[in-house]
């Protein structure tokens, strides 16, 4: 079994007390809470391709991050699109929800920074507030923690499964769970010259005390804050680069081809059809633009979870992802393949 410190923070430099009790993590359960907190940690920055934009800290944060980050302006949908971007470093996220956001306040990387401390629950953005703890404690060179609340008894519990969970996403993190009953308490309990990641308002009790009326927290931060918000993982995202089969190739010579039971057909670029191997098979003889189905495909900016329905239609093959004009782009397995 592995061992968690838990500390308290009441907000006040006189009272508050750490390291009070220790709470252990528990051995699997069937609660519905701790399978909750078990299935947060999917990586949404593996590997990842890393957009940045004008704005203060915004290089510099990118640059931690990723050494390949890219400037991007203009049309930032399409620049996404484009580089199938995973990250897009920004001075405001609020309108932009393409992809996932990170936005760095008073954040400076020449600062000696101690320790990256990820405020983590089990909203929506705390699989990106993970990653990105990590990440940018490995590119400043200096230690990350994944923290989180429980403000009773009966939260001990839950709170240490969610840091179990979030294991993967930050490897070699250090783990806490912090009694507090406000942000601001848990905020005075961060090393001094820490740098705080954590999600975008809305949702959980835990963000609301970072974001609220009044509370404006994150620029209360030691080293600075980075707020993270996670968008759906798109289509784009997944997909990778497909060579279709012309409507003019005959059935023997798309057979020769093919290395999945179904292909997407395009001509100049424009996707027209599907083309099974299996009827290629029955009539050897044809072409592929007889023989083809009409058009299956998802846009470029669908959420991965648009393609459900075309997992099995597809049989397992990469499924064709097209722009608003019909153009082919490329094509992706969907879960389950």
């Amino acid at each position: 079994m592995t061992t968690l410190q838990v500390g308290t923070a009441s907000g006040g430099e006189s009272n508050r007390t750490q390291n009070v009790f220790v709470a252990t993590r528990m051995e699997p359960t069937t609660s519905p809470e701790i399978a909750i907190a078990d299935s947060v940690a999917t990586n949404p920055l593996l590997d990842p391709t890393i957009l940045w934009t004008r704005g203060e800290h915004c290089r510099e944060l990118a640059g931690i991050l990723s050494p390949t980050a890219n400037h991007v302006e203009g049309d930032l949908t399409q620049a996404c699109i484009d580089a199938r971007a995973d990250l897009l470093v920004t001075a405001r996220a609020s309108a932009f929800r393409l992809i996932s956001t990170a936005v760095p306040h008073g954040f400076d990387r020449d600062s000696k920074v101690p320790a990256v401390v990820g405020a983590v629950g089990t909203g929506p953005h705390t699989p990106l507030v993970a990653s990105l703890t990590g990440l940018i404690a490995v590119g400043l060179g200096t230690d990350a923690v994944l923290l989180t609340v429980s403000r009773s008894d009966a939260e001990d519990e839950h709170a240490v499964a969610t840091l179990d969970s979030l294991d993967p996403l930050a490897p070699g993190a250090g783990t806490k769970v912090v009694r507090a009953e406000t942000a601001a308490g848990l905020i005075d309990s961060l090393p001094a010259d820490a740098l705080l990641v954590l999600g975008a308002p809305g949702g959980s009790w835990w963000q609301r005390q970072f974001f609220g009326p009044g509370r404006r927290l994150i620029h209360r931060a030691p080293a600075g804050s980075v707020v993270a918000k996670a968008a759906p993982r798109r289509c784009f995202q997944a997909m990778d680069d497909i060579t279709p089969l012309g409507r003019h190739m005959r059935s023997r010579d798309a057979l020769a081809v093919m290395t999945h039971p179904a292909a997407a057909v395009a001509d100049a670029g424009i996707l027209i059809g599907i083309v099974r191997r299996s009827t290629l098979e029955q009539t050897p003889t044809g072409t592929v633009g007889g023989l083809m189905e009409p058009v299956a495909s998802v846009m470029a900016d669908d959420p991965i979870d648009a393609a459900t329905d075309l997992v099995h239609f597809m049989e397992r093959s990469p499924i064709p992802v097209v722009d608003p004009q019909g153009r082919l782009l490329g094509g992706f397995l969907g879960a389950g393949a």
